[in-house]
């Protein structure tokens, strides 16, 4: 957890003083209630949802297209360019999906162990929030102007309507945030993208997002964590 307070906007989240007034530390409350010790990022799950990826084909492309147009002004292929081109192929499917509320709908459930109900009642938290952790820093970068700023702009976008796909009640897409115990896990994770991105993953979200967004967190108190005991030896 200590590593959450020591981001660069840890201002939003101490304790004490005009910061506990700011409602972004409502987020930072939550989460100090649910998770003790330091939070783990485990590695991505295996993506190899290829049905997924290849049935969001075109509009893929489009993006990876706009990616390539905006970082024209460079004289070579970058890193940066590699990386963009990643996380649009990633992206794209999860957050379009969800922006249009058919994420349930379209996204396969991989269930390796013959768990498909169990793993149908994770897989679309777990789908958006280890996405947004890992490509929210980005999304916070830059004043949107200059090379990608297009194609930054657009996943911003579609991230907020994904986040209000997800917390709201009456979306198809209204995802589990109380059932079992993985949810607590990957609720962390989606705070962590808010902790990342405060302006474009919290200042700029709607009212009434913003409220459910804190209530989905806050609901994941229910969830009593397992022991840690198991996950801290794989990693050692």
């Amino acid at each position: 957890m200590s590593s959450l307070l020591n981001l660069p906007n840890s201002n939003l989240i101490s304790s004490g003083g005009c910061a506990d007034r700011h409602p972004f530390s409502e987020i930072a409350r939550v989460l100090r209630k649910n998770i003790g010790g330091n939070l783990l990022l485990t590695a991505m799950e295996d993506l190899s949802r290829r049905n997924f990826v290849k049935g969001s084909a075109a509009t893929t492309l489009t993006a990876a297209a706009a990616a390539q147009s905006a970082s024209q002004s460079a004289p070579t292929s970058s890193d940066r360019d590699y990386w963009i081109a990643v996380l649009t192929r990633i992206a794209e499917p999860v957050l379009l999906a969800l922006s249009q509320r058919t994420l349930k709908a379209v996204m396969p459930v991989e269930a390796p162990h013959a768990n498909s109900a169990d793993r149908r009642e994770y897989s679309h938290l777990e789908a958006l929030g280890r996405l947004l952790a890992g490509m929210s820093p980005w999304l916070e970068s830059g004043d949107n102007t200059g090379a990608g700023s297009e194609l930054r702009r657009r996943y911003s976008d579609l991230a907020r309507q994904a986040i209000s796909a997800t917390v709201n009640p009456a979306s198809p897409d209204y995802l589990n945030f109380t059932r079992g115990s993985q949810p607590v896990v990957d609720a962390a994770f989606l705070a962590l993208a808010v902790l990342r991105a405060p302006t474009q993953l919290w200042e700029r979200l709607d009212h009434d997002t913003k409220s459910r967004l804190i209530e989905a967190l806050r609901s994941t108190r229910m969830i009593r964590p397992g022991s840690t005991t198991g996950s801290c030896s794989a990693l050692r």
